[in-house]
């Protein structure tokens, strides 16, 4: 009993000690999670993407079952008669019949040739349509990862101010509770304290939506000091317009699968042709006819037969499917034609863009410094009574839309830049 009155201190340092070794254990270690971490949880979790990869796969199943078309198609067949002929000879018979058939085509105009490039042409687009897909998405979660770092910087920017206002707050207090301020002066400061306050509240509302939309569209859990938002430090990298529209007429999903539709009518044009050609079929049978035990009779039959045919009117029906096809082409390659002068035209416009919000960060990082500098100077002036309360409250105000003003343009600038990475699918 003296032991444990001697040991018992000891003894529950040793378990608190071990229920924090618990509880730290039963706790999520940080995750450090980059954008490129994220778009590869949106690319293997997305419901999305793997509902646009079952039609790829249904594509390549298509092309499998196409080329069945080169193949012989081999039937057996089995039949048991019971022949009721007891009118005539007073006797039954009961046989039965085995047949073995092959069918093979051999000519059909081109049709399975045409058929089976058509097969391939639309796999090819499911292929672009998956792609295109997976750009979008990332393109997405891109975007939502710039909205929470915006989110984070508001509120970063919005809790300075209110620690600016709380400050001052105090100090003209101080000078009103000794009569040197009218009670006016502190109330000003007071009010625009409380809609700092209010500000802040809505500013990181803002930012765990942001971040509920980003865990959406990732499907992943996570909290902003999971992130890492070093990329936002520097001015993003990016291609001269000129290699980028090169980029964009190579690389995008929907111009891609647009040349890939014209080439797939253009295959359905051969395959409407051959309604025109006659059709070569090599037919091989061999039947086996058991007949029953009585007649004690055995036969046997194989036949090979070429069969030739050919359709000579249908009611103009392959004139006009050739036609249509004719038209789906031509409408194709002008849907194609307008798609790239879109997609041109939006690129020059994300540069001008650009070029823009880079001008406007420039102009908003010397803004922030003025600011800065008004409101150390406002401040001493105020000190002095030199100024009143309301222009220090401007030069708060200045301050905190000069640090607004330049998270806008730094936001602008990464989106824009996304922007251009997804027309020349880069992301």
């Amino acid at each position: 009993m003296k032991f444990d009155i001697k040991f018992r201190p000891y003894i529950s340092l040793v378990l608190f000690v071990l229920m924090g070794v618990l509880f730290l254990a039963g706790t999520r270690p940080a995750v450090a999670l980059t954008l490129e971490d994220l778009m590869d949880s949106a690319m293997n979790n997305r419901a999305l993407i793997k509902a646009y990869a079952a039609m790829l796969e249904k594509s390549e199943k298509e092309v499998t079952r196409t080329r069945g078309r080169f193949f012989p198609s081999i039937d057996f067949g089995y039949e048991y008669n019971h022949l009721d002929e007891t009118g005539l000879s007073e006797t039954d018979r009961d046989f039965g019949e085995t047949s073995v058939s092959a069918t093979w085509n051999l000519f059909a105009g081109f049709k399975d040739i045409s058929d089976l490039n058509s097969a391939k042409k639309q796999r090819d687009i499911n292929r672009y349509f998956l792609g295109g897909i997976q750009q979008d998405i990332r393109l997405d979660v891109a975007l939502g990862f710039l909205g929470v770092f915006g989110a984070m910087a508001d509120l970063e920017v919005a809790e300075d101010a209110l620690s600016l206002y709380r400050t001052e707050n105090r100090n003209v207090r101080l000078k009103y509770d000794v009569g040197l301020l009218k009670k006016n002066d502190w109330l000003k400061i007071k009010v625009e304290m409380d809609n700092a306050l209010q500000e802040v509240h809505s500013s990181r509302a803002r930012l765990a939506q942001e971040i509920n939309n980003l865990s959406l569209k990732t499907v992943t859990r996570f909290n902003e000091r999971d992130l890492v938002f070093d990329r936002f430090d520097r001015i993003p990298d990016l291609d001269d317009k000129t290699r980028c529209r090169m980029l964009l007429m190579e690389n995008r999903s929907e111009i891609k699968a647009l040349r890939a539709r014209v080439e797939d009518y253009a295959a359905r044009i051969n395959s409407a042709k051959a309604g025109f050609y006659p059709k070569l079929n090599l037919i091989s049978e061999y039947r086996c006819r058991d007949d029953s035990p009585n007649d004690s009779h055995f036969g046997d039959e194989s036949r090979l037969q070429l069969q030739v045919s050919m359709n000579l009117f249908d009611g103009l029906q392959k004139n006009m499917a050739l036609g249509k096809a004719r038209l789906d082409v031509e409408k194709a390659r002008f849907d194609l034609t307008e798609l790239e002068r879109q997609m041109n035209t939006r690129l020059d416009n994300l540069f001008l863009e650009f070029e823009v919000s880079l001008k406007n960060m420039e102009v908003a990082r010397k803004s922030r410094i003025e600011a800065g500098e008004n409101l150390r100077v406002t401040r001493l002036a105020f000190e002095k009574g030199m100024l009143t309360s309301a222009d220090l409250l401007d030069s708060i105000y200045y301050l905190s839309r000069a640090r607004f003003k330049l998270v806008d343009s730094r936001i602008t600038l990464f989106r824009n830049h996304f922007h251009i990475l997804r027309m020349i699918e880069a992301l």
